[in-house]
């Protein structure tokens, strides 16, 4: 079990997140485009907000490690796990577009990760975990407008 949690969590590391256009139903969050006077373009942030997205899955991945397959059932549980441990991994997440920062300051992870929101801010990263939590989804919303995310699992 540990092996093939091992390699799934390598593989993970190795998928770059793809471009999804962003419809009605598509995404568990609708996108908002960053703020004209903020000079962010999706270029420009495309590349910071894929690292951050990434951060999140490796301390999601580390969760599932240290807990035999289950994943966290959402952001709290994540950060409490991750800040908490014997051995801590927390990385500090920052939104690219806001500067705002998942932190011990901001353990809430308000505008920087959040569980599935009703609204994407830009910059911002979404985690939701599937009902049985072998499964995740994360996400993240471009300056642009564009969702962006990836679905793993360890079945």
């Amino acid at each position: 079990m540990k092996i093939k949690l091992l390699c799934s969590a390598l593989l993970c590391l190795m998928i770059t997140a793809c471009d999804l256009p962003t419809t009605p139903g598509d995404s568990p969050a609708t996108s908002s485009s960053a703020s004209p006077d903020s000079g962010t373009t999706p270029a420009d942030i495309l590349p910071q907000l894929k690292e951050q997205m990434r951060f999140v899955q490796t301390m999601v991945e580390t969760y599932g490690v240290d807990w035999g397959g289950v994943y966290p059932a959402n952001v709290a549980e994540l950060y409490k796990e991750a800040t908490g441990s014997d051995n801590p991994y927390f990385k500090e997440v920052v939104n690219p577009v806001s500067a705002a920062k998942w932190n011990t300051s901001n353990a809430s992870g308000k505008g920087v990760v959040e569980d599935t929101p009703e609204t994407c801010t830009a910059g911002m990263v979404f985690y939701t975990s599937n009902a049985k939590k072998d499964g995740y989804t994360i996400g993240g919303c471009d300056a642009g407008g564009k969702t962006i995310s990836f679905e793993l699992s360890n079945s």
